[in-house]
């Protein structure tokens, strides 16, 4: 039977409206224009990647080993102990930097430093600034450095009026022993410390009277923290008496001393050691901390 002229009609009205396809190409085609593709994605990604503006360093970016798997296994690390650790010392860059890291990213204690004063009386090799913004500024770089220690900072009230000779001529200036050693007393008591450090002797190979007198001190408050008649103001405003069970005094061969006599030490700490969770040793870590006070001399490279 022949179709009609409707049946005609019909028949090209579907043809125009079907989609015509190609055969689909060969498997190995397929698989072949995917990897290209995802080839060319590559490439391109890489070097949008590569032409990207870095992201700029801002200091109080959290470190990488504070951040991550790292970070987790300090904060882990830190649940294993109770333990707390105090040091003093007279300026900013006077600290320990490798003990302090050793005690706190490598045995998990909580770690304090206390710096007497701000060392607005000391040297400034990246401007002409001195006295109370010297202050400001070298405090910014300790406090850049403790993150790297992994320790709390505090101060106290008395300030760096430059060199001095002697303890005495540091508690005249410093209006006697009282004012600073108040605000020691207020830390010990605060942070309550197992073991207190003191950077310095308290004699004159601490080459400095700052130094000595911050060694000096150190022993007073170690005593003075536990006696409820000393600054009892700080009893009434609800401290509590505190006794470090242990003291140990620093700087026993002089200070900057490349070599010493084992039978100086009683205790010896190996801040070389590598941590393998910093990629590197403790005093190798704090050197990376130090290099933020550019005013004394330090240097930082950003890599």
């Amino acid at each position: 039977m022949l179709p009609t002229d409707a049946d005609l009609d019909s028949t090209q009205m579907i043809n125009r409206n079907r989609k015509v396809s190609s055969p689909d190409p060969p498997l190995g085609h397929r698989v072949r224009r995917s990897a290209w593709k995802l080839c060319l994605g590559l490439v391109l990604s890489s070097v949008a990647w590569a032409q990207a503006p870095a992201r700029p360093f801002r200091p109080l970016d959290p470190l990488l080993q504070d951040t991550g798997a790292a970070g987790l296994k300090q904060m882990l690390l830190r649940l294993q102990t109770t333990a707390r650790l105090m040091q003093t010392t007279a300026h900013p860059d006077d600290e320990d930097g490798g003990m302090l890291t050793l005690e706190s990213r490598g045995k998990g204690a909580s770690v304090l430093l206390l710096t007497l004063n701000r060392g607005e009386g000391g040297q400034n090799k990246v401007g002409s600034n001195l006295f109370d913004v010297l202050g400001v500024l070298r405090t910014l770089e300790l406090t850049a450095s403790d993150r790297y220690y992994g320790v709390e900072q505090r101060f106290t009230r008395v300030a760096d009026f430059g060199f001095s000779k002697s303890p005495e001529e540091t508690f005249e200036k410093w209006k006697g022993h009282d004012i600073a050693l108040a605000d020691m007393v207020r830390v010990i008591r605060t942070f309550r410390p197992d073991v207190l450090v003191s950077r310095f002797s308290g004699t004159s190979r601490d080459g400095h009277g700052h130094h000595e007198a911050a060694g000096i001190l150190t022993r007073e408050a170690f005593r003075a923290a536990a006696d409820a008649n000393r600054f009892p103001e700080q009893i009434k405003e609800g401290l509590l008496p505190w006794q470090a069970k242990k003291l140990y005094v620093g700087n026993v061969c002089g200070f900057m001393a490349s070599t010493c006599p084992a039978e100086n030490y009683t205790l010896r700490l190996n801040s070389g050691a590598t941590d393998p969770v910093l990629g590197m040793s403790y005093i190798q870590f704090a050197m990376e901390g130090l290099r933020h006070q550019l005013s004394q001399g330090a240097r930082w490279d950003r890599h």
